[in-house]
């Protein structure tokens, strides 16, 4: 398969909705007021672990239902011990998750959440539209220091989006002390077929 990027859209600073292994969907402590009223939600949170699995920071991102739902979710995080993010050669590092916390009271039917892509790509050589999901070592100055599949697989898609994916700056994070560090993270790459004649126009 040989795949010509015809053009690319990169957001730099949204985080995906993915922990550093795969996507997480994990119920937190539910209000008791609004599990009674049979208030249901859905949250996804920003968190930075700890290279010991600690979370150091979580902000909810998006919330269907009552913001209260978000809040709950996130003391939650703050006071779990997560797994040990790891960097490419094994060792504890730094990581930037975003996991989806669902509230279910069982009275009705749950919403969804779409999640956007974080690189979205026209390519020639692609028939149809599919996703591709990255792991990425990401150095204290925001580029990045490894790019791959985190099945370990060699897949052209693959190598296609780690060149978009190098040639961008990405979010530079700190620690509890101020200081810059690297880190691990997930890229959503969307793939979509070319069907224009000319060179194409980045989407916005």
């Amino acid at each position: 398969m040989i795949i010509t990027l015809i053009a690319a859209a990169v957001s730099a600073i949204v985080i995906p909705g993915a922990n550093v292994r795969t996507a997480t969907m994990i119920r937190a402590d539910y209000p008791a007021a609004l599990k009674r009223a049979g208030e249901q939600g859905i949250v996804v949170q920003r968190i930075l672990v700890s290279p010991d699995g600690r979370a150091l920071s979580c902000v909810p991102v998006q919330t269907i239902g009552n913001p209260l739902l978000g809040e709950a979710s996130c003391k939650s995080f703050l006071r779990w011990r997560l797994d040990r993010p790891k960097g490419a050669d094994g060792e504890p590092i730094h990581a930037l998750i975003q996991p989806v916390t669902y509230f279910v009271s069982g009275s009705g039917p749950m919403s969804s959440i779409r999640r956007s892509a974080d690189i979205q790509l026209r390519a020639q050589g692609v028939r149809e539209s599919s996703q591709v999901l990255l792991y990425v070592q990401i150095g204290s100055n925001g580029r990045v220091l490894h790019c791959g599949n985190s099945k370990r697989e060699d897949d052209p898609l693959v190598d296609a989006a780690c060149v978009v994916a190098e040639d961008a700056t990405w979010e530079v994070v700190h620690d509890q002390n101020g200081v810059a560090v690297p880190y691990v993270r997930h890229l959503h790459v969307q793939f979509d077929p070319d069907t224009d004649e000319g060179e194409g126009v980045a989407n916005p």
